[in-house]
């Protein structure tokens, strides 16, 4: 109640330097989700509802004013525990519109770019984390590299939107998969949010470069030793026989 108070007082101002601003109707909801305390924050465009009663005998219409969730426009969920510990990534948007509001996303102090930046790290090690707990569980519903793959394409069909409960409805029949897998594991994700491209590409492979050098590599050649850090900070180590001998090749030297 206090949050939603002092920041009533912010969105106000920024509401006025918004000359093109429609405003709308705030909703605050407190709700707990694995034992963990949220402040959830809708924002939904004005909408008329319109109404029809009797009176002595006349059809009578009236046009109101009214919240249509239909109209939804932005929504966000403030995690009370990471607020509390003085963590300043304690928001993240849970549903944009395609209106966007700017001054909604200033309010609840995100930026989207950054979001997104931080969003996509976050889905590629939530997909680390997920295929390590297979590889524990031995299960081999979705292997390694192909599955990481499969989940990079689904971004890349739908323009590189990422929408959790369609990600999760694809390959886990479940919309609420991932939002939950990633509460679970502590990681903070906003639910929708544009795929930075050189962060996203990092499912299929990852891509180190200095000067003239460039490495690209996929998850499974770090698990498998293939690439690996070497004694010294200068040092990075390759094992594959192949590049070996395409580089003995290259150079003219034997084996």
């Amino acid at each position: 109640m206090k949050w939603s108070v002092e920041s009533m007082k912010r969105l106000k101002d920024l509401i006025s330097s918004e000359p093109l601003a429609t405003g709308g109707f705030l909703v605050f909801m407190e709700f707990e989700m694995d034992s963990i305390d949220f402040v959830g924050v809708y924002f939904v465009r004005d909408s008329q509802v319109v109404s029809f009663h009797m009176e002595d005998d006349t059809f009578q219409i009236d046009v109101e004013r009214g919240i249509d969730t239909s109209e939804l426009a932005m929504a966000a969920r403030i995690s009370l525990k990471r607020r509390g510990a003085g963590n300043d990534r304690y928001h993240e948007f849970t549903f944009s519109g395609p209106k966007k509001s700017d001054y909604f996303a200033k309010w609840v102090e995100v930026s989207l770019l950054d979001k997104s930046k931080e969003s996509s790290e976050a889905l590629e090690r939530l997909m680390t984390i997920y295929l390590n707990c297979l590889s524990i569980q031995n299960r081999a519903e979705y292997v390694g590299d192909k599955f990481r793959k499969q989940v990079l394409g689904f971004i890349n069909s739908v323009g590189g939107t990422v929408r959790l409960n369609e990600v999760s409805a694809a390959y886990w029949d479940n919309e609420d998969y991932l939002a939950e897998f990633a509460q679970q594991s502590d990681i903070q994700i906003s639910h929708e949010f544009q795929a930075v491209d050189n962060i996203i590409k990092q499912l299929q492979k990852y891509k180190v470069k200095s000067k003239s050098l460039e490495l690209a590599f996929a998850k499974s050649d770090l698990d498998n030793g293939r690439v690996m850090r070497g004694d010294q900070p200068d040092q990075v180590i390759i094992k594959d026989s192949k590049i070996r001998g395409a580089l003995n090749e290259l150079l003219g030297e034997q084996g």
